[in-house]
C-alpha cells in the first residue's frame, strides 16, 4: 500500500521504500513491527516524515511562518497499546488508559500543516525489558520528556532550514526554562505558554505570573487589533520583564483572557527583538491556537487517534501517514496541488 500523498508519489516512494539498515540499533521483533495497517513490507517512516516536511516547505513556507509544538492525549481501550499510562479523569473521576503524542506543526499565511511527531514513553515503557520487547523498542531509545522531544523536532526543522519567523507552543512545553534558554541562545523569537504559577522577574522582584496580572487595573487590559480576537471578547495585557536578555532582545509576560472571565486567563512568555509590536506577538500566539485546534480536526478527518497497536514503529507509521493526509487535505482545500 503506497502512502497517498501527491501526484508525484512514485519518485518520493524511492526515498521511502528502502532496505532497512540492519547494522543500526537493534530492534526486537514486535507483533506488528514489519507489517501493519499503514503498509506491507518495510518502508522508512523517517524518510516519509522528511518528504512531508519538503512538501510543507514547498507549498506553505513563508517568512511569516511559525513553528508550533503541541501535545495531544489519546484515550485507549486497554493498557497494552504502546506508551499508555493510567490517568484519572478529572471530571468523571474514573481511571483511563492514555497515550501522549508531541507534534510539530507549521502555520503561515498560506495554510497549516505538520512537520514531525514523537511518541512520549513513560519510564515504565523504557525501563522494563518486557515492555521494550513487546513494543519492539529500538535499543537506543531512552526516556525523554515532552520538552526534550520538542527540542529534538525543532532541531530537525531548523537544520532543514524551514522558513519561519518564530516558535510557539503551549504551557506543557513553555514551562521548561531550559528549552526557552536554548531557543534564546539560537536567537529565536518565541511565544510559549506558561502556567500561572510560573515565576518571572520584574527588576529584582520575583513574582508568580498570576500574581502579577491579578493586580492589573482594568485599563491594563485591551482588545487585540485582530478582529477575530476582538469579536470573541478577548482582552490582552503585557509587561516587559527585566533584566532584558540583551540590548537587541526583550522578554515579555503576556496574558490573554475573556472580558467577562478573569479565571480564563492564559499566560505566555515571549522573547522578541526590541521594538516588536504587541500585535506581532499576538499573531504568533494565534498560530499556536491554530495548530492546537487542528488536532481535534485531524482526529475527525484522518483518524489521528485511531491507533491501538503494540508496536512503537507502527505508531510512527500511523502518525506519519495521518499527518500527511491531513496536510495534503489542507493544501487541496487552499488550492495547492502537492507534488513530490
Amino acid at each position: 500500500m503506497a502512502i497517498p500523498f501527491g501526484h508525484g508519489w512514485d519518485r518520493a516512494r524511492e526515498e521511502i521504500y528502502v532496505p532497512r539498515d540492519r547494522t543500526g540499533p537493534s530492534v526486537p521483533s514486535a507483533p506488528d513491527a514489519d507489517t501493519d495497517r499503514t503498509g506491507h513490507g518495510l518502508w522508512d517512516q523517517d524518510a516519509a516524515r522528511d518528504v512531508l516536511r519538503q512538501q510543507v516547505v514547498e507549498h506553505l513556507a513563508s517568512p511569516m511562518g511559525v513553528l508550533v509544538v503541541v501535545e495531544a492525549e489519546f484515550v485507549k481501550a486497554t493498557g497494552s497499546c504502546v506508551g499508555t499510562y493510567r490517568h484519572t479523569d478529572g471530571l468523571l473521576g474514573r481511571p483511563e488508559h492514555r497515550q501522549r503524542g508531541v507534534f510539530l506543526g507549521y502555520a503561515s499565511p498560506k495554510g497549516e500543516g505538520y512537520l514531525d511527531r514523537e511518541l512520549f514513553l513513560p519510564r515504565s515503557w523504557t525501563e522494563r525489558q518486557s515492555l521494550r520487547v513487546a513494543c519492539g523498542l529500538p535499543s537506543d531509545v531512552t526516556f525523554a520528556t515532552c520538552s526534550q522531544m520538542a527540542r529534538r523536532m525543532l532541531s530537525r526543522a531548523l537544520h532543514a532550514g524551514v522558513p519561519h519567523s518564530a516558535v510557539a507552543g503551549g504551557p506543557d512545553i513553555g514551562a521548561d526554562a531550559g528549552l526557552r534558554m536554548w531557543l534564546e541562545d539560537l536567537g529565536e523569537t518565541y511565544v510559549l505558554g506558561v502556567p500561572g504559577r510560573e515565576t518571572v522577574r520584574v527588576g529584582k522582584t520575583a513574582l508568580r505570573a498570576d500574581a502579577i496580572t491579578s493586580i492589573w487595573p482594568d485599563e491594563a487590559w485591551h482588545p487585540p487589533q485582530d478582529r477575530q480576537g476582538a469579536d470573541r471578547g478577548e482582552l490582552m495585557g503585557a509587561i516587559q520583564l527585566e533584566p532584558a536578555p540583551s540590548m537587541d532582545w526583550r522578554r515579555w509576560l503576556i496574558a490573554v483572557r475573556y472580558s467577562w472571565d478573569r479565571e480564563s486567563t492564559q499566560y505566555f512568555m515571549a522573547h522578541v527583538p526590541a521594538g516588536t509590536e504587541m500585535e506581532e506577538m499576538y499573531r504568533i500566539l494565534k498560530a499556536y491556537r491554530q495548530i492546537s485546534l487542528s488536532i481535534p480536526e485531524a482526529r475527525r478527518t484522518v483518524g489521528l487517534d485511531r491507533f491501538s497497536g503494540k508496536s512503537w514503529e507502527a505508531w510512527y507509521r500511523h502518525m506519519t501517514v495521518a499527518l500527511m493526509a491531513y496536510t495534503m487535505r489542507n493544501m487541496l482545500h487552499k488550492g495547492e496541488t502537492p507534488a513530490c
